[in-house]
């Protein structure tokens, strides 16, 4: 069975013997969507939605009811550089909520907000 030593850059942390090597053909890639208007609907390839209106204009990004599944997340990020005079919104089409309200914010420059669905609602990270 091979083993792996575990680093830090502080030095060796632990070592681990796995029972079957794990191989991995491909890198993780993933949809990324552009939102260049004042709104943007998320739709099911979407997983980051990177807004370029936010130099010029606010946007308000809705996320439908039907992408509220047990495990879907959604990266919002502002491409535009403009936040924080140019707020992004990101709000539902239902009664769902995020962080236990109607809308979530983005109001920094270069900012970005993670967002997962718990079946039910949105959750920030």
């Amino acid at each position: 069975m091979p083993t792996y030593e575990l680093h830090s850059g502080k030095g060796k942390l632990d070592t681990i013997e796995v029972a079957k090597e794990a191989k991995f053909k491909g890198r993780q890639k993933v949809n990324v969507a552009k939102a260049t208007g004042t709104t943007y609907t998320v739709t099911e390839q979407d997983y980051i939605i990177g807004v370029s209106a936010s130099a010029t204009t606010a946007c308000t990004i809705t996320i439908p009811t039907d992408l509220l599944v047990l495990g879907r997340v959604i990266i919002v990020d502002d491409l535009g550089g403009g936040a924080n005079s140019q707020n992004i919104t990101i709000g539902t089409e239902g009664t769902e909520t995020i962080d236990g309200g109607n809308t979530a914010t983005i109001s920094t420059n270069y900012g970005s907000l993670g967002l997962y669905s718990d079946g039910t609602n949105w959750f920030s990270f």
